[in-house]
């Protein structure tokens, strides 16, 4: 089964590329932080599985765990006393979609290398769960450039020797594949610029949507940007 970690297409494509110079890179990144699948969630048994890179050689003494979950709008929490997760902590994965969130905290000691006293330390995370099959703008990286070039970078009058404005916009690619909620995070110092970023990006044609293994399609958040403002 192909998963968001064999297809992770706008991550490894898009994200940070210098696309023009050095001095002028422009790309696209999604919203998630700690991505994680919900089948790998649902099948979760430790901390670990919910973060890559979990330091579970170091973090051997813990006092507490806490994971927090928002659910139709209210803050759920389950405890547990070290990095297994309770039957309650993954009971509440349950109630998780797409996009959604789960906070976890983590209390744990370490010792002082010079007093030889334990130290409390607090670890806190974020892991978001995203779908099996990432947006996907249609012709791929290529022509996803291509579009970027010709409907805004050629608007601006763009000049490899000269950077670009540093800036970001989101938007949102929803279950259709039509670009919806496009929006100047970062403006730049011009806005005949950052007029011309949100034509251009409202002008985009349909993309392919984000999608579940089931056949289910979803509506995925991206930001664009130029310059370091996306890095």
């Amino acid at each position: 089964m192909k998963t968001l970690y064999s297809l992770l297409f706008l991550v490894t494509t898009f994200v940070c590329q210098a696309q023009l110079t050095q001095k002028n890179q422009f790309g696209i990144r999604n919203t998630y932080e700690n991505p994680i699948s919900k089948e790998k969630l649902i099948n979760a048994t430790s901390l670990a599985n919910l973060k890559e890179g979990y330091p579970i050689s170091w973090v051997t003494d813990y006092v507490s765990s806490k994971i927090t979950v928002e659910i139709d709008g209210k803050a759920q929490i389950a405890t547990g006393k070290n990095e297994i997760l309770t039957k309650q902590q993954k009971e509440l994965f349950n109630g998780l979609g797409i996009g959604d969130d789960l906070q976890v905290e983590v209390k744990y000691y370490i010792e002082n290398s010079v007093t030889n006293e334990k130290v409390l330390r607090t670890m806190n995370f974020k892991a978001s769960i995203v779908p099996d099959y990432e947006a996907e703008f249609v012709g791929g990286e290529e022509m996803f450039n291509k579009y970027i070039e010709e409907n805004i970078l050629a608007l601006i009058g763009n000049n490899n020797d000269i950077p670009l404005p540093t800036l970001n916009a989101s938007f949102t690619i929803d279950a259709k594949g039509l670009v919806s909620g496009v929006k100047l995070e970062m403006p730049s110092e011009d806005e005949g610029v950052d007029q011309i970023i949100i034509e251009g990006l409202k002008a985009m044609p349909n993309w392919k949507p984000a999608g579940i293994v089931k056949g289910k399609t979803i509506s995925q958040k991206f930001i664009f940007f130029i310059g370091n403002a996306g890095c």
